[in-house]
């Protein structure tokens, strides 16, 4: 319970890390945010639905960006475990007779 509770806090701290970054790209003189937001107006969206849209799939891409660096995390800390049973030494049995 100790170790899902650390993942579940550095995933949403990740989420809200990369959240942030995408957001700071998406103001109204980036070139592909308004070309994005001209698409879902073409779609009917009016403005404030497209950018609610926009706003739910950044979101959405920061928690798989969140996800995607817990995965990273687990890696490493599994090549060093690995290493560190590598290192260990086996336990002899002494020879019985």
């Amino acid at each position: 319970g100790f170790s899902v509770s650390i993942v579940t806090t550095l995933w949403d701290r990740r989420e809200a890390l990369h959240q942030s970054r995408l957001a700071d790209s998406a103001t109204e003189y980036a070139p592909v945010f308004n070309q994005a937001l001209s698409a879902m107006q073409g779609l009917g969206f009016s403005d404030l639905a497209g950018k609610a849209a926009l706003t739910q799939e950044m979101v959405g891409q920061a928690y798989l960006l969140a996800s995607i660096d817990i995965f990273h995390l687990s890696v490493w800390l599994c090549l060093v475990a690995v290493a560190l049973i590598w290192l260990c030494h086996r336990v002899r049995v002494a020879a019985r007779g």
